[in-house]
């Protein structure tokens, strides 16, 4: 019985040597789970397969280290001698080596629950803290065993501002480029579908890249932008966003209205980035965060590529931008540019050619909406002058009527009203052509009437 009463203290004393045994080593070594079925990872809404697959470290998710970086659009450095991992997304910066409990974030150190690790030829790496450190949100749903990712635009801050008009007067470019696809691969790389869109490179004749313009809604320039385009202007001291390390100015106008326009400034490298976007305030604001944040996210593009263009030859068909004073002072043509126009109306723009085959002076204005800040190309006022000594325009005219002879019922004999259907009102379209001496003026008009066109004609034959 004593002897019985022994064995049986000696056993129990084993089982707790065991088990304290096993409270040590378990304190020592992670506890790696392999889940049934295993971990399911959704980024942005669509499922992501990692090869191979994640697993979970002392309850937190472990997943190879290039995939989840590439899913999430961070660039990717591995440094073997030191055992060490960069990456960035934009001005934000990771670093983490393997087996330490330090990631360091644009050179702060941010303490891991578990450390990077090796399994076999591959590095895994703690996945929220990583995700979170580029500004993703990550949430754990037990139930299903998924880890989900929303990479989400970082937001920007919007200020008030005011509408600048366009100046119409600047000399904006003298040649233009189409960009291929790999250009604008290249300058723009991750902005998937708004990098579609027509995207031209403005040029001066000696060659000097005036900036890149993808649709008038993404300009780029190493120069200040002209102010050859509506924008925006802050009131007071704005406010910036921090996007991926960058500092982005955002402005709104009008601030009480649900439509307007919204523009976004921030430079990358020398590089001056500039997105326009009119629209209701809800799509806009989205389209906004989304463009600002995958140009951001691309890098600061290597506008060297556009160096050195072929200039054309267009010493036959080359158009000259000209402003408006130089179109009133041109000496062939400029005494036919009418210095009076209807009040709501602005210059548009004016281009000049003249070589041995042609030699014309042709510009426009459009109706500018003082309440709304906008332009309707629609009514407009087209201009054209035309030395027809000088120029092979193998155009069969209708009618040329006598400038000095002519009245307002010629201009309103030269006017059709149009009103295709009751969803709009009707409007004036006027085609005319009017000479004197060698000089041809030809107009063509919309949205305006018969007797403002007559306005602006008489003032100019009085004053010639």
């Amino acid at each position: 019985m004593i002897k019985q009463s022994k064995r049986f203290i000696y056993f129990i004393s084993v089982l707790i040597i065991c088990a304290r045994l096993a409270v040590i080593v378990n304190a020592e070594a992670p506890v790696v789970n392999e889940m049934p079925g295993g971990i399911n990872v959704v980024i942005n809404g669509k499922a992501f397969e990692f090869d191979p697959p994640p697993m979970l470290e002392n309850h937190r998710t472990l997943v190879p280290l290039r995939a989840l970086f590439e899913a999430l659009g961070a660039n990717v450095l591995w440094e073997q001698s030191t055992q060490t991992v960069t990456a960035n997304i934009g001005y934000t910066l990771v670093t983490i080596e393997i087996g330490s409990n330090i990631m360091l974030k644009n050179g702060d150190s941010i303490k891991l629950d578990v450390p990077a690790k090796l399994v076999g030829d591959r590095t895994y790496i703690p996945l929220r803290a990583v995700a979170e450190s580029f500004g993703a949100d990550v949430d754990w749903d037990g139930a299903t065993q998924t880890v989900y990712i929303t990479n989400a635009p970082q937001r920007l801050i919007y200020n008030a501002a005011i509408l600048q008009e366009p100046r119409y007067d600047i000399k904006y470019h003298d040649f233009t480029y189409k960009l291929t696809d790999g250009q604008i691969k290249a300058t723009f790389p991750k902005l998937g579908i708004y990098g579609t869109y027509d995207t031209t490179a403005y040029y001066k004749n000696d060659g000097t890249l005036v900036e890149i313009s993808a649709g008038g809604l993404i300009r780029i320039s190493e120069y200040a932008f002209n102010d050859a385009d509506y924008y925006l202007e802050a009131v007071g001291v704005p406010q910036t966003s921090n996007v991926y390390g960058v500092e982005v100015t955002s402005l709104a106008y009008p601030d009480a209205f649900r439509d307007g326009y919204f523009q976004s400034d921030f430079k990358m490298n020398n590089v001056n980035y500039r997105v326009f976007i009119t629209n209701d305030r809800d799509t806009a604001k989205s389209m906004m965060a989304e463009i600002v944040n995958q140009l951001i996210l691309g890098g600061a593009a290597d506008l060297s590529i556009f160096n050195n263009p072929t200039i054309p030859d267009q010493s036959w068909h080359r158009w000259d931008s000209v402003t408006f004073s130089e179109a009133l002072n041109d000496p062939d043509l400029g005494a036919y540019v009418p210095s009076d126009i209807p009040e709501g109306f602005v210059f548009m723009n004016a281009l000049r050619i003249k070589n041995d085959n042609l030699d014309i002076l042709s510009f426009e204005w459009v109706w500018h909406d003082k309440i709304t800040g906008s332009a309707d190309i629609d009514t407009m006022i087209g201009w054209e002058i035309i030395d027809v000594d000088n120029s092979e325009l193998g155009v069969d005219y209708s009618k040329v009527y006598d400038l000095e002879k002519l009245t307002p019922d010629d201009v309103l004999a030269c006017a059709r009203w149009i009103n295709w259907d009751n969803s709009r009102p009707g409007w004036w379209s006027i085609i005319l052509f009017a000479q004197r001496g060698n000089i041809r003026i030809a107009i063509r008009s919309g949205g305006v009437s018969p007797d403002q066109i007559w306005d602006i004609l008489n003032k100019l034959i009085k004053k010639l």
